[in-house]
């Protein structure tokens, strides 16, 4: 690869000064991209870089893992290159994995001959790259490409650039961060709520299954107990009927039951209507629930037909016992559908659990009591398996049980070491020796092993035997498996270890509070009971704990008295915003009851966000700006969907605009109803511009309109631009929309009127050129040259002077072109009478020739004619003759002397330069007819000339 060093190719080539304009107007629409879409930051970096053309094509790419492989995401793209967003490029013989590797920027030339990759075109003819680091580790390159020989990157590009990068990639793991913490924060919540109802459910449950074994323990017959175990269970649950059964042959048979607001269904039903696969699910211990029986397929018709007739909504049953022949069930049942979560099947399973080892022990007790002593003393020990023990311990002679102890089928001196830990010898030993000495009760909790060769835990209880004279003959025990209540304590106190470390390793605060009510029941102050570590920082109240909230805040608003007495008295969890004027703060708040609902004591979990409420009190004050700026323009500022091109947004300038009202033009299909604006020669080019948006393009095109309230068309121009969303697709088209009607007609105005200043000033100097020719021809010297010249020039100057005063279309009137050569004559208008109508208007190709005929009349007669001579006068008479009406009028000029005395050599000195223009330039230029005749009593001139069709006033007047 023909590789550059940065520093080498970069110290050669003409350096600039600094951009800093440049830089700081991208580094402020970075930052205001920053504040209203952060996920587009980066794209519009590289889209800014193309628009102030510092390169061809630009764009980020970022080192991410590709089918397990490293490799480079362009994540921004724009310019010639734009289509390759979101492209994949190999992190080997890249040139952005060797910038990111070396950690510098580093300048290539036309990397596509050695790179396939790089091979597209437009080919690159110079690639700059710079390292896009996160948090001080680059993790990809901004990369600007020149595409043509012409340009060629400089040091301050390698400047400018290095600057734009660090703030994009600050912002790049600012946003980053921001949406990290976001989601650890609700995870957090959610684990902690969770955790939280787990581990109050699981006291629950726990605090009811002990509160079921000691009403259970007393109860001596299977009947009082089964009927007990329902009452408890329907009403802990709160469901419509929990009930004892049991299925034999087909039948089941209901033998007790507990019901609220429900028929009884004590008696035997039939199981035809079940199809055998489901009832093949009850099995010992296992919970067969149905969550809504009208909805469940594993049941048919029949059986949802008698189950609804007994109002059973849904239910979960579980076996209690089963012998192949009779099989006991405990049902819970519910008129409604319910969804019987795994807490309440755990906790129905248990229920069944204790209500199996009642009734077993029941039936345990009634036998023992008909048998001798030795079973009166199991009785007593009353434990799940029985054993009988020699009296120093060292036999084992009987064992029976569920089968939960290893080896409890050999007896005799080996129970020791196949069932006790060696390690636990010791303590099970003195507890032995103990009870031995005193003849008392042996009740100890220890380890053993179990069938299936783990360790699990039993609580063992036995009684000696004694003999007549107090001699210990056996030992009767029993002995209870409690490896689940063993293991449920163990979980509780690793839960409550992580419990307390992940309290202690909040970032956000947590308290428990105490809320103290008046006499009349309503909240007054509250107590801090509990603060964690970071309680402080986040409300910036120290040693909070044991203190009124009062005592620490006088002024507090009441309002958090009441949100926090309200969970207190209802139990009804809280998540809301709010803050306080007096702390300065903003916190986002959870708050829930814990505990004994008498003690109205409640649990805080909350966060600061007081920066982000200022955040985003700015941010809705820069919203409320943009949309005071919308409702201020006299443009038309719009937003449309980049995938149906309806209008989401107008401003009120679309009304003066279009001429049609903002509410009807977004209502329905409103993009055909611009497309029907748009007049025809337009509209596919318009539609086609928008296409262009949504691809990326940022334009700008010009089209008409005809508004549907007067049909007058107006011209239009969009400037149309792509809005994305936090992945980098294209939403939204965003754009500004401008009436350039006014600008077109100007130009087009100004168009004329350079044509129009082309053609006068081409026959201007024609006539200035033709008149110094001819005026030179006619001097004497140099000096009878430039008198004669000048008053000429003066007169077409005159002309010049009414030709400018003109507005647009107007046109120069023979009477004012008369009187202004009249008024040049100083001091003679007395002897002059002008007679003619007013308005005629010449047409103004040929003013400039006449003009110069008129003015070289006037001048013959100032030196030589009737204004040369006191008793002299001058007539000047016109009129306008209509020949047919398809033609152009004609103009005819009557000049006439009278009184004037002429010499016999007057003749020669009036054919000049003046005549000479009357009698054949104006014949040849302008197509007139003329005569010119010197008469006894001065001369006699007349011309006649087509002049405009039009008439400058409305009337016809002597000038």
């Amino acid at each position: 690869m023909n590789e550059v060093p940065i520093t080498e190719a970069l110290a050669g080539r003409p350096t600039r000064p600094p951009d800093f304009e440049a830089e700081a107007h991208v580094l402020s629409e970075l930052a205001l991209e920053l504040t209203v879409s952060p996920g587009s930051i980066l794209q519009r970096l590289v889209d800014l870089i193309v628009e102030r053309g510092i390169a061809g094509s630009a764009g980020i790419s970022i080192l991410r893992s590709h089918n397990g492989v490293s490799a480079f995401r362009w994540d921004a793209v724009a310019g010639l290159w734009a289509a390759r967003l979101g492209g994949i490029m190999p992190y080997e013989a890249n040139p952005c994995g060797i910038v990111v590797t070396r950690n510098t920027p580093l300048l290539f030339s036309r990397p596509h001959t050695h790179v396939p990759a790089a091979a597209a075109e437009p080919f690159i003819h110079e690639v700059l790259l710079i390292p896009f680091p996160a948090r001080d580790e680059p993790v990809g390159t901004l990369w600007v490409s020149a595409h043509d020989g012409e340009r060629a990157f400089d040091g301050e590009d390698l400047r400018l650039l290095t600057r734009l990068t660090r703030f994009a990639s600050a912002a790049y793991v600012m946003t980053g961060a921001l949406d990290e913490a976001q989601a650890a924060r609700e995870d957090l919540e959610r684990r902690v709520t969770d955790r939280t109802k787990a581990l109050r459910e699981s006291e629950e449950h726990h605090a009811f299954l002990l509160r079921l074994s000691d009403i259970l323990r007393p109860l001596k017959a299977p009947a009082e107990i089964a009927e007990a175990a329902a009452r408890q269970l329907g009403d802990h649950l709160n469901i419509s009927r929990a009930c004892y059964g049991e299925i034999s042959e087909g039948r089941l048979t209901i033998q007790r039951e507990h019901g609220r607001g429900v028929s009884s269904i004590v008696g035997e039903y039939s199981l035809d209507a079940f199809d055998p696969e489901f009832l093949a699910a009850y099995r010992v211990g296992e919970v067969v629930a149905v969550c809504d029986v009208e909805t469940d397929a594993r049941l048919g018709a029949a059986a949802k037909a008698e189950l609804q007739s007994r109002g059973i909504a849904s239910f979960a049953d579980v076996v209690l016992l089963g012998d192949g022949q009779r099989t006991s069930i405990l049902c819970a049942q519910h008129a409604i559908p319910r969804s019987w979560t795994e807490a309440e099947r755990f906790l129905i399973r248990s229920v069944g659990e204790r209500m199996r080892s009642a009734i077993e022990r029941a039936r345990a007790e009634v036998a023992l009591q008909e048998s001798e002593e030795r079973f009166r003393a199991f009785v007593t020990a009353s434990s799940d398996v029985i054993y009988r023990m020699s009296p120093d311990w060292s036999e084992m002679r009987r064992l029976d049980g569920p089968g939960f102890l290893a080896d409890e089928g050999s007896l005799g001196q080996g129970w020791v070491n196949g069932t006790i830990l060696p390690e636990d010898r010791p303590t099970i030993d003195a507890a032995i020796d103990g009870a031995i000495r005193g003849k008392q009760v042996f009740e100890l909790e220890h380890r053993v092993r179990r069938t299936d060769g783990s360790v699990g835990w039993t609580h063992s209880r036995a009684v000696p035997i004694l003999a007549g004279n107090g001699e210990i003959v056996e030992w009767f025990g029993a002995a209870s498996d409690v490896t689940a209540r063993k293991t449920a304590e163990a979980a509780l106190r690793e839960s409550e270890e992580r419990y307390l470390g992940l309290y202690n390793a909040l970032d956000q605060g947590f308290c428990t509070i105490r809320v103290a009510f008046d006499g009349e029941g309503n909240p007054a102050d509250y107590r801090f009971e509990e603060v964690s570590p970071a309680f402080e920082a986040q409300t910036g109240i120290r040693d909070a704990a044991g203190r009124w909230m009062r005592d620490i805040t006088p002024g507090l608003d009441q309002f958090w008295i009441d949100a926090y007495g309200r969970v207190a008295l209802t139990g009804v969890p809280a998540r809301f915003e709010a803050g306080s004027e007096q702390l300065d703060r903003w916190w986002s708040v959870y708050a829930y009851r814990i505990g004994d609902p008498n003690a109205r004591t409640v649990a805080l979990l909350f966060s600061d966000i007081t920066e982000r409420k200022r955040t985003e009190a700015a941010l809705r004050e820069s919203e409320a700006r943009l949309s005071q700026f919308g409702e201020a323009s006299s443009d038309v500022l719009w937003m449309r969907d980049a995938a149906t091109f309806q209008w989401m947004y107008l401003t009120p300038a679309f009304e003066t605009i279009y001429g049609l009202d903002r509410t009807a033009a977004l209502f329905g299909d409103n993009m055909v109803g611009w497309a029907d604006l748009i007049v025809p020669e337009d509209r596919e080019r318009a539609v086609a511009n928008l296409q262009r948006v949504t691809m990326g393009e940022r334009v700008s095109f010009e089209y008409r309109i005809r508004r549907p309230t007067n049909d007058e068309i107006r011209w239009l121009r969009d400037t149309a631009f792509p809005m994305r969303d936090a992945s980098g697709t294209v939403r939204w088209i965003g754009g500004v929309g401008r009436d350039i009607t006014e600008e077109k007609e100007r130009a087009e105005h100004m168009c004329v009127l350079v044509a129009e200043l082309q053609h006068r000033t081409r026959n201007l100097m024609s006539i200035v050129r033709a008149t110094a020719e001819k005026t030179l021809r006619n001097s004497a010297d140099l000096a009878d040259f430039k008198a004669r010249y000048i008053v000429r020039l003066a007169a077409l100057s005159r002309v010049q002077g009414l030709l400018s005063r003109l507005a647009e279309g107007a046109r120069i009137t023979f009477d004012e072109l008369i009187r202004s050569e009249v008024a040049a004559i100083d001091g003679e208008g007395a002897r002059i009478v002008l007679q003619g109508p007013s308005g005629v208007a010449l047409r103004s190709s040929t003013l400039q020739t006449f003009a110069l005929a008129v003015h070289e009349l006037a001048t013959n007669a100032v030196k030589y004619g009737a204004l040369a001579q006191p008793q002299a006068r001058l007539e000047i008479n016109w009129h306008l003759e209509h020949a047919e009406p398809e033609q152009r009028p004609w103009l005819h000029v009557d000049w006439r002397e009278r009184g004037v005395v002429v010499p016999m050599q007057t003749g020669s000195q009036r054919n000049g330069a003046g005549r000479e223009l009357i009698e054949r330039a104006l014949p040849y230029q302008l197509g007139a007819r003329t005569t010119y005749v010197m008469e006894s009593d001065g001369v006699h001139c007349t011309i006649a000339l087509p002049v405009s069709g039009r008439m400058m006033s409305g009337k016809m007047a002597d000038a």
